[in-house]
């Protein structure tokens, strides 16, 4: 198999069924939706305190962490799963797709791509998967590999 060629917008991949985002407007999009993440947290913790006019602020921490990551879940797996994307990826113009097409990817390889972002999350592993990309063939990280999915440009 031939190497891929790069154009001169910096992408990767095939024009055809639709180039390969950049590794940088991808980290971007996850950050928007891990800075959407903390912003939930935040929210949460902040109401849990006021309604409960709470002083110990450990009981509004812990309900806020699992209602913040509840919804990040549901974010990340009904977001890939039915529309082909998160809100980072729709406000960067990026488009999940399965790796042999251009439909949505569905519910099981949803699931599949999430387990490795959310692990690098939970254990405080954010930069690895873009250095990982950066190096990658194709640029594709590594639950992109694992779920069979490919992001592309939308």
């Amino acid at each position: 198999m031939a190497a891929a060629a790069f154009p001169p917008d910096g992408t990767v991949g095939d024009l055809a069924t639709g180039d390969l985002a950049l590794v940088a407007r991808r980290a971007a999009a996850r950050t928007i939706d891990t800075l959407l993440v903390f912003a939930t947290l935040l929210a949460v913790a902040s109401a849990y305190a006021y309604a409960f006019r709470s002083e110990d602020g450990t009981g509004a921490m812990i309900v806020a962490i699992d209602v913040t990551f509840v919804l990040y879940l549901l974010h990340e797996l009904l977001g890939v799963a039915f529309w082909g994307r998160t809100l980072g990826k729709h406000l960067l113009g990026l488009r999940i797709v399965p790796a042999e097409g251009t439909g949505r990817p569905g519910l099981w390889a949803g699931f599949r791509r999430l387990l490795i972002p959310t692990a690098l999350l939970i254990f405080l592993l954010y930069p690895l998967p873009f250095l990982v990309a950066a190096v990658a063939p194709g640029h594709r990280w590594p639950h992109d590999s694992l779920a069979g999915t490919r992001v592309i440009r939308s």
